[in-house]
């Protein structure tokens, strides 16, 4: 479940992330919906595609539906600016509020220490891997280690490559969190809470249903309903987890995705898959509002009639 929302924290650890190459995706355009407005009474047509923050480099070139949402899209619009996670003081200041004074086992239940412990040993990761953090660093840790005992390196996120293209083309940018908000989702967690975070991502070590590989080919295969039935189970299991990464952020993200939904330019929104899945998911959320929302097939790509302006001020 990580790897669906790992926002702040992905960046951090930069090349360290790839995958081994599972099949090539089935459908064309995994994980995206059309949502479609009429300012003005010009119909527009934006874009709403989940990403995984990580993924193989086999995944290139994206399916094609993927591709033309970009290409018919005039500004992108991410989770959080990308650039500023990867500042040297950014990554600073996140390591330095991940250290546990007293060491981890003083924050969290000890029969949780002790099923750590087993998890890293049948992993073959580092025992004192997690010693001097607290539990919510422990188990993004954990989740990039497990990774990398699979020979997995670099980084081909989808946001990451939607981002530097969007660079690239000079295309207006703007994001749903500022990088001080993403940061804060985990340096503000209680000790009950990063337990639970913690615990979370420590089952999943032992579940091969659960891991970041098999996620990923349920994204690549548009599996909707194989997603959304790994939310319920976290919802059902780790509710404050749930609540903190997906529940609360997918509604505070509502207001601004309605500005930009209402304006004129054809936006390719991508956040986390697991933020668009079940009754809570942006999709349901925005037509519970009267939002017009259906999937995305491949379609014929569009040359956009307004010229893309300056890079997009963030919305912070």
């Amino acid at each position: 479940m990580v790897a669906l929302f790992w926002g702040a924290c992905a960046s951090f650890y930069g090349e360290a992330w790839a995958l081994t190459a599972p099949p090539p995706p089935v459908d064309p355009a995994p994980f995206s919906w059309i949502v479609e407005s009429a300012p003005d009474g010009k119909p527009v047509r934006h874009y709403l595609v989940g990403s995984v923050h990580v993924l193989p480099e086999s995944a290139y070139p994206l399916p094609q539906g993927l591709e033309q949402a970009y290409a018919n899209a005039e500004g992108l619009v991410l989770e959080t600016d990308p650039a500023v996670l990867q500042e040297a003081d950014f990554q600073k200041r996140m390591l330095d509020a991940a250290r546990a004074p007293a060491g981890l086992k003083s924050t969290i239940p000890p029969e949780l220490y002790t099923q750590l412990q087993q998890r890293a040993r049948a992993a073959k990761l580092p025992m004192t891997l997690c010693d001097p953090f607290k539990a919510w660093f422990c188990a993004l840790s954990l989740e990039l280690f497990s990774l990398q005992t699979q020979g997995i390196s670099g980084d081909f996120g989808l946001d990451r490559y939607f981002y530097e293209r969007s660079v690239n083309d000079d295309r207006p940018v703007s994001w749903l969190e500022s990088p001080e908000s993403q940061l804060s989702l985990f340096t503000q967690m209680g000790d009950p809470l990063s337990a639970q975070f913690l615990a979370s991502t420590v089952a999943e070590l032992g579940a091969t249903d659960r891991s970041s590989t098999y996620l990923i080919k349920q994204w690549q295969n548009d599996d909707r309903a194989g997603m959304e039935q790994v939310v319920i189970e976290m919802k059902r299991d780790y509710p404050l987890t749930y609540e903190h990464l997906l529940g609360e952020r997918n509604r505070a993200w509502i207001a601004p995705l309605e500005v930009l939904l209402r304006g004129p330019q054809t936006q390719l929104i991508v956040v986390g898959s697991a933020h668009l899945v079940g009754p809570d998911g942006v999709p349901a959320l925005l037509e519970a509002r009267g939002w017009k929302i259906k999937a995305l097939t491949a379609e014929p790509p569009a040359v956009p009639t307004r010229e893309p302006k300056a890079k997009a001020a963030a919305l912070r």
